[in-house]
């Protein structure tokens, strides 16, 4: 199911074992965060609006264009943004896609996604 990333294998894995013990084997896909690393570099985790919109879902969206980071300004790589998606009434972060030419500070964007996919697997933000 989903995308064919290490990060998915992992978590698959990590499942299989827990079923071969005994123990209730679980893979929230929503949470698997992607990372291309590419220039500009990607990382994204949980639902798109396309889905949240297919799916019915109230939601609100806070972005952040990079033009509003004076280090990306100076290094003349404004370009990108930071988008997340938060469930309208309960504020849960349902997703987070990351787009930008530079590492706008530590921690870098593979890092930071590490925490938008703690925050989706947490009951309450």
């Amino acid at each position: 199911k989903g995308a064919m990333l290490a990060h998915k294998a992992e978590e698959e894995g990590i499942a299989a074992v827990e079923n071969i013990i005994g123990e209730k084997g679980h893979v929230n896909y929503n949470a698997i965060p992607g990372v291309i690393y590419t220039h500009p570099e990607i990382a994204f985790v949980g639902k798109t609006e396309e889905e949240l919109k297919q799916e019915k879902v109230a939601y609100t969206k806070g972005f952040f264009p990079m033009i509003g980071n004076s280090r990306a300004r100076a290094m003349h790589d404004a370009d990108g943004f930071i988008k997340v998606l938060a469930d309208k009434k309960t504020d849960k972060i349902l997703g987070v896609h990351m787009l930008s030419l530079i590492h706008i500070s530590e921690p870098t964007r593979p890092e930071r996604i590490s925490y938008a996919v703690f925050c989706l697997k947490k009951k309450k933000n």
